[in-house]
């Protein structure tokens, strides 16, 4: 499976769609992940065109609540499953993540996530007061 990502923020429509279409397998059905679309003006115009022109199976994905909403039918002009996903609770994500690893005192874990999510958060306040 290849991952690629559109990075632009500024992407119009129709680069979008151009960049979308260079992906597609020549050879059969491609799978296409577009996830936080809702950020491309016009983004319901290129998956309404690349489901009536090409191979696909579209998945649209995002946090916006107008993803979120009933509107959504009147974007996509073809079939279309919506599907609500709701975030874990802590003690959730900790049984979740006790699965595959080793889990500690719930108390040190939320610690600990809130540290990184605070030293990320700098890291990237950091880097684009460095960049302007």
């Amino acid at each position: 499976m290849r991952k690629h990502r559109l990075s632009d923020e500024d992407i119009t429509t129709k680069q979008m769609y151009a960049q979308l279409k260079e992906r597609l397998s020549p050879d059969g059905k491609t799978h296409l992940f577009l996830d936080e679309v809702q950020e491309i003006k016009g983004w319901e115009k290129v998956v309404n065109s690349l489901a009536s022109d090409f191979d696909v199976d579209l998945y649209v994905t995002g946090s916006n609540s107008r993803m979120m909403s009933s509107e959504i039918s009147t974007y996509l002009t073809r079939r279309y499953v919506s599907f609500r996903i709701f975030t874990l609770s802590f003690g959730e994500y900790l049984m979740f993540k006790s699965q595959y690893t080793e889990v500690g005192e719930p108390k040190a874990e939320l610690v600990e996530k809130i540290l990184r999510f605070i030293a990320t958060v700098n890291l990237y306040t950091f880097e684009y007061l460095l960049i302007n």
